[in-house]
């Protein structure tokens, strides 16, 4: 039982670098990046993303390209968990 308190105690230090990183990713987002990141995490299609910013549906995905390499994610999936981990609300 010892054991698996240590394993535990060691693994909360890696997570708060994980973290750590995350949120300084977060702020290498330009504004737009982050807006365009905020309605892409709650499932919006670019073209509503791009309706509600007035932006052409070819600028949404340049932004969410930038937003998904600068954020690490390999797919929706990955960067809606990166939002969660960040605790970012991924529904409207």
């Amino acid at each position: 039982m010892r054991l698996a308190g240590r394993v535990r105690a060691r693994g909360r230090p890696a997570e708060a670098r994980r973290l750590a990183g995350l949120k300084e990713r977060l702020q290498s987002l330009t504004p737009r990046e982050r807006e365009v990141f905020e309605l892409v995490i709650t499932g919006r299609q670019s073209k509503i993303i791009a309706a509600d910013l007035n932006l052409s549906v070819m600028t949404v995905k340049v932004h969410r390209s930038h937003v998904m390499r600068k954020m690490g994610a390999k797919s929706l999936f990955d960067l809606a968990r990166i939002a969660n981990s960040l605790g970012m609300p991924a529904q409207d």
